[in-house]
């Protein structure tokens, strides 16, 4: 294996163990909201498109003559385990300041998502042999989690942050 197919198998491997840490994340996130907008969308909607994402960098993982690493998977996984520690206003209770902050992981983690495909369609040449296929529609899928997750973020800061009507 090349220099630069060891960087790219490591690249995407990074990949694959963070997608599988913000799934938990995802899954987590919706279990706690099962009785809103929020939490259907994560269930319905994207949780499923994080596994057919997590599947592509799998696959093109296999193209390059690599897999998963368990190590990277169960580093970001405890990473993501050990998350849940942070203070959110409550001692054993989800918060409205944990659904904030979820959201605010998740975003980050679509953003770099969003690298990922940029970068993957940055190497991809239709005209040459190339393992790495198209990837337009994982980039336009990925902008439009962006669009939902922000606007279910603006709704969480509202939710957890009420202002007080000014005195007039």
């Amino acid at each position: 294996m090349n220099d630069a197919s060891k960087l790219l198998t490591i690249y995407l491997q990074d990949h694959d163990a963070a997608s599988e840490a913000g799934e938990a994340l995802a899954r987590r996130c919706a279990t706690s909201n099962t009785e809103n907008e929020l939490g259907r969308y994560l269930h319905d909607e994207f949780i499923p498109q994080l596994r057919t994402e997590r599947e592509t960098v799998v696959e093109f993982l296999a193209t390059v003559g690599s897999g998963p690493s368990s190590v990277k998977r169960a580093a970001l996984r405890a990473g993501e385990l050990v998350g849940r520690l942070k203070a959110n206003g409550r001692i054993r209770s989800y918060s409205p300041l944990s659904r904030v902050i979820e959201l605010e992981a998740l975003i980050a983690g679509v953003q770099a998502k969003q690298r990922l495909w940029a970068a993957i369609d940055a190497l991809h040449q239709p005209d040459q042999t190339n393992p790495l296929p198209d990837v337009t529609e994982h980039r336009d899928r990925a902008e439009a989690q962006l669009v939902e997750l922000q606007r279910h973020h603006l709704d969480a800061v509202r939710l957890a942050f009420p202002t007080e009507p000014k005195d007039q």
